[in-house]
């Protein structure tokens, strides 16, 4: 049997707040499980990121160059809905900083929703691509909007997951998030010495980096988190083939007559 500190590696995806049956059969595609399997947080927080969106970025409208994921503070100046009944005309936001004006995009957009998000005259930040037509500047469907009191909320390095159908990023994200304070600070099993030599953290410090990094060197391949889980796996599976072999040792054979 598995000591009961493991307990939460092996619980249900659906015991974390806001994933119910749907989200539990999503993530368990892309970690690969059949249908029948269920998803555990062991398997969700190993899922590790592929790249990152690097939103540090803040040059101001006038100085985003075509195509850059930037992070702008906006003041809302006013909306321009669709007409009535013409939903395939977008709903646009015009904004401005200090250097220029900007439009924001959206396409079949709540008009309610979006008059609470952005308020006239109010200040926002947004995140996203910036694109430029004749002169002027435009951002569609802005990945993040956060009022002055919510811009801690918005991630300035956020981690990219493989996905599937149906799964939205900030969906995946927000279970990784539920899950990683779940899990158990576990007693340190690596030599202090090989841990010094190559600044390895602890195993649940080098999750929790990989998965809320401060800088891209965070989640990169070649990097002490990356490294650390890798020398776990690699330790790991020396250790099950050791027990594997010491457990073969002790099964009596036949004796040779």
């Amino acid at each position: 049997m598995r000591p009961s500190v493991l307990d939460p590696f092996y619980a249900s995806v659906r015991s974390l707040a806001g994933v119910g049956p749907k989200v539990s059969l999503m993530i368990g595609k892309v970690l690969g499980n059949d249908a029948t399997e269920e998803p555990r947080v062991g398997q969700l927080v190993h899922l590790l990121p592929n790249s990152i969106i690097d939103r540090r970025s803040r040059p101001g409208i006038r100085l985003s160059p075509e195509g850059a994921t930037v992070t702008l503070d906006l003041v809302i100046d006013h909306h321009q809905p669709s007409p009535q009944g013409r939903s395939n005309i977008p709903h646009r936001v015009i904004a401005h900083d200090d250097t220029g004006e900007i439009t924001l995009v959206f396409f079949r957009a709540q008009q309610a929703y979006l008059l609470k998000m952005l308020p006239e005259g109010e200040k926002v930040t947004v995140s996203g691509k910036v694109e430029w037509f004749n002169g002027r500047a435009s951002m569609v469907h802005p990945d993040y909007i956060a009022s002055p009191d919510d811009i801690d909320s918005l991630p300035l390095l956020e981690p990219v997951y493989p996905l599937t159908a149906g799964l939205s990023p900030k969906t995946l994200a927000r279970a990784i998030k539920e899950a990683l304070p779940t899990l158990p600070h576990l007693a340190e099993w690596i030599d202090p010495t090989l841990m010094q030599r190559e600044k390895f953290t602890s195993y649940i410090a080098a999750l929790n980096h990989i998965h809320h990094p401060q800088e891209p060197e965070d989640i990169a391949l070649e990097g002490a988190n990356r490294r650390r889980l890798a020398y776990d796996e690699f330790l790991a599976g020396q250790l099950a083939l050791a027990l594997i072999r010491s457990k073969s040792r002790k099964i009596a054979g036949r004796s040779q007559q």
